[in-house]
């Protein structure tokens, strides 16, 4: 079978959840939609966006991007990162890596019942409630696992330490789970993982909210009661006190749901995968060739499980372009946090394992005037693939480590063939082709916004 290629997919999660018109003209300047202008992009010559500018907008002029005060790419608006942020190295602003901090528990409060919806205790008492906290600290193998004191309430409030002097990156990966003690057998209310954006450093508070689980649990992943958790986060370095006060410049996040979408790809005319995703672009059901159909159970617009099976959440929140940054997805080994421009495109993907230690992290840069996208890994040069688009922005050739396919697109700029032109991989000879095609109120129009405003992720 076919491995869909990550970055159509990303553009296909994304794009089915469209842009509230508030946000302008999809072709984000003068023109008409999807005419080039003369600086070869589709916006106006006199305004700085995507078309002309390879660091960020600073209003009608182009900055290098790569200031602290004046962060961004491929024509993004300019971020400020404030006092404890740092432009990184995909080009938005992060967590500062030198500043060090102090992780407190505050306060939690877990569900009355347990998953099964028992009593925890089965005599009517209180759990006694504990938090444990595990991290890897960035460039280390050691694990640090630190734990609460216990309290027989539901509403428990800690105010102790977990850990102290941190560095910026350790924040990233904690894995939190709560308990209830009962000496030697102690019942867990469920594992959820921290994902501290800059925002939340800045407030000093990390708020978590760890749902209960859908699906019944298995040995390896007990089921989630379902609980909250407030963090302190206490700077220990001063970080830049006369920066400017941090600043996304993000387009506002769509509040309107355009419906769903379906993606069908056939090769050489055979059916091999139908992917369907929610108004939210959520994927709430894959459906592929010689695999059981996978469908996720979604109970919120911000939680999503796989029906039945071992517990799979995966938050969200507001993003540019609607409720589609992914920050948690993944399962109890694996973790992946992906970070977007204020452009809506994906700029960075971070891998961590359960531990909380970071795997790899992949750049996604975007170079404006000749549309082209590249991916690196973490500690690594190499190019992992290459996508040139059109001066519509509309995609025409991915050049990969192993393939290289050239697309073909309709009246809209959208891409509904790939033909192998180049191939080292036997399964996947030269002149495979597959046949992409959408369905759906929530589909076409929004894939048709992406690819002509240029922001593709």
């Amino acid at each position: 079978m076919r491995f869909i290629p990550g970055w159509l997919l990303l553009v296909l999660v994304s794009a089915c959840g469209s842009k509230d018109s508030a946000q302008g003209d999809p072709d984000g300047g003068g023109g008409t939609a999807g005419e080039p202008d003369a600086s070869g992009g589709g916006g106006g010559s006199d305004s700085c966006g995507p078309w002309n500018c390879d660091g960020c907008c600073d209003g009608d002029g182009c900055r290098p991007g790569n200031d602290d005060d004046e962060c961004g790419a491929g024509g993004a608006a300019c971020q400020a990162c404030g006092q404890w942020g740092e432009c990184s190295d995909a080009a938005i602003c992060e967590l500062a890596a030198a500043t060090r901090w102090d992780v407190i528990a505050s306060s939690g409060t877990l569900s009355a019942s347990n998953h099964a919806g028992g009593d925890w205790d089965g005599n009517g008492d209180l759990p006694d409630v504990y938090l444990r906290a595990t991290l890897v600290e960035p460039g280390s193998v050691e694990v640090r696992s630190e734990r609460t004191a216990a309290h027989e309430t539901l509403t428990p409030t800690w105010d102790e330490t977990l850990f102290s002097d941190l560095p910026a990156g350790a924040l990233e990966g904690m894995q939190l789970e709560i308990f209830d003690s009962d000496g030697n057998a102690d019942d867990s209310a469920g594992i959820c993982t921290a994902a501290v954006r800059l925002e939340d450093a800045a407030a000093g508070v990390l708020e978590v909210d760890c749902p209960r689980s859908l699906a019944a649990g298995t040995g390896d992943a007990p089921a989630r009661a379902g609980w909250t958790l407030r963090l302190r986060l206490e700077p220990r370095s001063a970080g830049r006190p006369d920066a400017p006060p941090l600043h996304r410049n993000a387009a506002p996040a769509a509040t309107s749901a355009p419906g769903s979408c379906d993606i069908t790809w056939k090769r050489d005319g055979e059916w091999e995968s139908t992917y369907t995703y929610d108004a939210w672009g959520r994927e709430v059901r894959r459906n592929q060739l010689g695999d059981e159909a996978v469908d996720w159970d979604c109970s919120a617009e911000d939680h999503c499980e796989v029906a039945g099976g071992l517990p799979l959440g995966r938050r969200m929140e507001p993003g540019p372009f609607g409720w589609r940054v992914h920050i948690e997805d993944g399962d109890l080994d694996s973790r992946a946090v992906n970070l977007y421009d204020g452009l809506g495109r994906l700029v960075a993907r971070d891998d961590y394992d359960a531990s909380g230690q970071l795997q790899a992290r992949y750049l996604y840069s975007y170079t404006a005037m000749h549309k082209l996208q590249h991916v690196k890994s973490l500690g690594s040069d190499d190019s992992l693939d290459a996508t040139d688009f059109d001066d519509r922005g509309s995609p025409i050739l991915i050049s990969g480590r192993a393939l290289v396919e050239k697309l073909e697109l309709d009246d809209r700029g959208l891409p509904v063939r790939y033909k192998v032109s180049d191939s080292s991989i036997p399964e996947t000879p030269a002149g495979t082709a597959w046949d992409v095609s959408y369905a759906g109120s929530g589909c076409a129009a929004a894939l048709a916004a992406e690819v002509t405003n240029g922001a593709l992720q």
